[in-house]
């Protein structure tokens, strides 16, 4: 779940980089200000690695 303030809607992206190689959308949502927004998506890892990160733009 995410909310968001300062602009009445705004995209709000996951974003997943595996061994600082790849970066992939993982989920987005439009959400409205002042309002609780679910954040949608998945993701399969294509490789194993020992840590991810989850980054939100």
């Amino acid at each position: 779940w995410v909310q968001i303030g300062g602009a009445d809607s705004a995209t709000v992206k996951a974003r997943l980089a595996i061994d600082n190689a790849s970066i992939q959308c993982v989920g987005n949502v439009v959400a409205q200000r002042g309002c609780w927004s679910f954040l949608k998506g998945g993701f399969v890892p294509d490789s194993s690695t020992p840590y991810a990160v989850l980054f939100f733009q």
